[in-house]
């Protein structure tokens, strides 16, 4: 037997599923069951991959934000995240109006690679704050597992500053709009660099 949260999360991936394909009955069984094939509507989120970014080139460790490779010079703060908090601080309307910002996502957290983000902060030669975004309370998520690997390997005017929800039992807020809330305060704070 189904039980209804595992009936409600099926509908939420039905959901989503909708969005990205559409079922085309072809027609009826005996049984009076519609058979047919999925057909894709050309929507594509943008958590989702090309079809050409998984059959050429490979993993990438670290994606750096390619927005600002034209802008370098002009970057003085980075913020670090992994995860859904990367398309949250992306879609942001703040986002838009901060030139001086780059976004980069780390997608392999173990083993970590201090080459690889030290020589993505070394492409910035004007950075001067470091700051890693998560969602999650500041003991759940990997904040801790970055600041440890980085701090004393950063460059002297760098220090790896924190924007998050402060630590908790809990990773829930209790309630979707104090989730909201503290989910817009995050962004907003990560992307305007003051809390």
């Amino acid at each position: 037997m189904t039980s209804i949260t595992e009936v409600m999360n099926m509908e939420q991936d039905i959901i989503i599923m909708q969005d990205i394909f559409k079922f085309k009955q072809l027609g009826l069984d005996q049984n009076g069951r519609a058979f047919g094939q999925f057909e894709a509507t050309g929507v594509r989120p943008a958590f989702m991959s090309r079809l050409e970014e998984l059959s050429s080139g490979g993993f990438k460790r670290l994606i750096d934000d390619a927005s600002m490779d034209q802008k370098r010079d002009q970057v003085r703060r980075m913020v670090l995240c992994t995860g859904r908090i990367y398309y949250d601080l992306t879609a942001a309307e703040a986002r838009r109006s901060v030139d001086d910002l780059a976004i980069v996502r780390l997608e392999l957290l173990e083993p970590f690679r201090t080459d690889d983000l030290l020589g993505a902060i070394a492409r910035y030669p004007n950075l001067r704050q470091l700051t890693w975004v998560q969602e999650e309370p500041m003991n759940m998520g990997a904040w801790f597992h970055v600041k440890r690997r980085l701090e004393g390997k950063l460059p002297k005017q760098l220090v790896i500053g924190y924007v998050g929800r402060p630590e908790r039992a809990s990773p829930s807020e209790g309630y979707a709009a104090a989730h909201e809330a503290q989910q817009e305060r995050i962004v907003q704070t990560a992307l305007t660099g003051k809390g």
